[in-house]
């Protein structure tokens, strides 16, 4: 911990944290410690500091793009068991077709966008037969998938509010007129459905266009021509998922939650790096997610809410806040980063570490905190403990190489031991040497996620980590990714272990299977035996462009160097 007098805090918007010693209160934490309640004396940002980030992170918000595009056609949605979620679209007519179609009480239009866009639905509307004696009132959805769009009205059997759901009611009193809906959407299809109209006039559709918004522009960067035709597919349809999530921060998904959580920030930032290059709005977010910490402990927050002020959610996810410093390091990367944001920022990614140490027990091993939302993938039944164990080593160690790239090794000297420990502990505990394997937990559990996080970790090597990889890949009851984001690192994990065909496998497998079933954006839940499936309780909530999901283009461009 940081040995800091409250003069120094208050004025720490100009101090040199260089000449800040640690106290060397961490090495204390892997003795004994069962568990510990966070100091009260650990670093936390003063209010002046927050104010200051929050004035900066302003200062960054960038200038949406605006693009007008046409839809490309009528579309029906099919029943078919061959499909995913077992629906299809099937062609119905051009736009041409629409034109001067006359719509009355009861008629359903379904208008396929091309692609999946994040924007504003405009229409220009007219009336045929009588002059209109009364409103006109109509349905306007948006859908991402073809599922979505089968079946928009059965209820909800989630605690997830139904209101995420991209339905509108329009009632329009003077024709013609033209109508931009005021609340932003994302996905590819649009239903129009009338509601009500009078029995002598109806209701006509001249034109449809949606608006895209974006931080980054419509086209997108030409693939690598060294790709196969199938990975340029891959990075296509990954680069579209993370434009779809940039707005005036990083999305977590343009139709559900639309919040900046930190855990899809670090790996929308990767993929920014090799492909839109938006090193402005990584550093905004950065200083959102900062100005949030918790004042009680100085625990970063898992996500913001922009509007109507940027505040923190209640959300604390402690393996999202640990991968501050990781952040921090791969920020510092980019040739045009702000190194003098990085190093202000150097005491609030250490202070995460702290926290996190605070949660080690007697034997070395890290404790999943009761409590406190441990993340790591939505699989059902994962033990989170091996997997938590190696994020705490890698933030240590991403930690330790951005202090040293400022030159304030210093600030992370009295982590070098606890490091150490928590690498021999996992190793001695964790790491089945006769059976080449990670386990996890009470009953030594085997899962991708422990290998995988272990690797990254170096607590173990590229040979071990190989060999503990396809072990588990090849174990029937091994606990599987339950979406991209465990299988990011899965991938990353194979990809430093010398097997990197082995990773590009693995993307082809799991992500151009969604390209496959139709995927124009990735999504952020999928397994390929349950197509129905979703965390939340109904694959309708499931986000189909999810920040997490974009990072196969990371690995296809050239952005991580093993």
């Amino acid at each position: 911990m940081l040995e800091v007098s409250r003069a120094q805090s208050d004025a720490a918007d100009t101090a040199d944290f260089r000449c800040i010693r640690p106290s060397g209160i961490a090495r204390q934490y892997l003795r004994t410690v069962v568990h510990m309640t966070i100091a009260e004396h650990g670093y936390r940002p003063t209010a002046e500091q927050r104010r200051r980030w929050l004035d900066q992170a302003a200062a960054s918000t960038p200038v949406l793009y605006e693009v007008s595009c046409t839809p490309v056609g009528l579309v029906t949605c099919v029943a078919d068991a061959t499909a995913w979620q077992g629906w299809r679209m099937s062609p119905a007519g051009t736009m041409a077709d629409l034109a001067g179609r006359k719509l009355k009480r009861g008629d359903r239009v379904l208008i396929d966008l091309g692609e999946h866009l994040v924007g504003y639905l405009e229409l220009r509307l007219s009336s045929a037969g009588n002059p209109p004696d009364s409103p006109g009132r109509f349905r306007v959805c948006v859908f991402e998938t073809p599922a979505e769009a089968a079946d928009p009205d059965t209820p909800w059997a989630v605690e997830l509010s139904r209101a995420w759901f991209q339905d509108e009611r329009v009632t329009v009193d003077v024709l013609p007129t033209v109508i931009r809906m005021p609340r932003r959407s994302a996905g590819r299809y649009v239903l129009i459905e009338i509601i009500d109209t009078s029995i002598g006039w109806q209701l006509v559709i001249d034109a449809v266009r949606m608006h895209y918004v974006g931080a980054a522009p419509l086209l997108l960067p030409a693939p690598e021509t060294l790709m196969s035709p199938a990975m340029a597919a891959i990075d296509r349809v990954a680069l579209r998922t993370l434009r779809g999530c940039m707005q005036t921060v990083f999305e977590d998904g343009p139709k559900r939650d639309r919040r900046l959580w930190s855990g899809d920030l670090r790996l929308q930032a990767l993929v920014d790096g090799v492909s839109f290059h938006k090193t402005a709005l990584v550093q905004r977010c950065i200083l959102l997610l900062a100005a949030g910490t918790r004042e009680s402990d100085g625990v970063l927050p898992a996500c913001i809410f922009e509007r109507p002020n940027p505040h923190p959610a209640a959300d604390v996810i402690l393996d999202y806040a640990l991968l501050l410093p990781a952040i921090l390091q791969d920020l510092a990367a980019r040739p045009d980063a702000d190194r003098e944001l990085i190093r202000d920022l150097l005491p609030l990614a250490r202070r995460q570490l702290e926290i996190g140490l605070s949660f080690v027990g007697a034997d070395g091993l890290m404790l999943p905190p009761p409590g406190w939302w441990t993340f790591i993938d939505w699989a059902p039944g994962l033990d989170k403990q091996a997997a938590l164990h190696g994020i705490m080593v890698y933030g240590l160690r991403a930690f330790a190489r951005v202090a040293a790239d400022f030159a304030c090794a210093d600030l992370a000297a009295d982590l070098v031991a606890p490091t150490a420990r928590l690498v021999e502990r996992g190793r001695a505990l964790l790491w089945d040497e006769s059976r080449r394997v990670v386990v996890s937990g009470a009953q030594r559990q085997i899962s991708w996620a422990s290998p995988a996080w272990f690797a990254l970790a170096g607590i173990i090597t590229a040979a071990e980590a190989a060999d503990a990889l396809e072990h588990a890949m090849h174990q029937a009851d091994a606990i599987r990714p339950g979406g991209p984001y465990l299988m990011h690192h899965v991938v990353h994990a194979l990809w430093i272990s010398d097997r990197r065909e082995r990773a590009l496998q693995l993307i082809g497998d799991f992500w151009g299977g969604m390209v496959e079933r139709g995927a124009d954006t990735f999504w952020e839940v999928y397994d390929p035996t349950q197509p129905a499936w979703s965390p939340y309780g109904d694959a309708r909530m499931n986000s189909a462009c999810h920040a997490w999901s974009c990072t196969p283009s990371w690995f296809l461009r050239g952005g991580c160097v093993a």
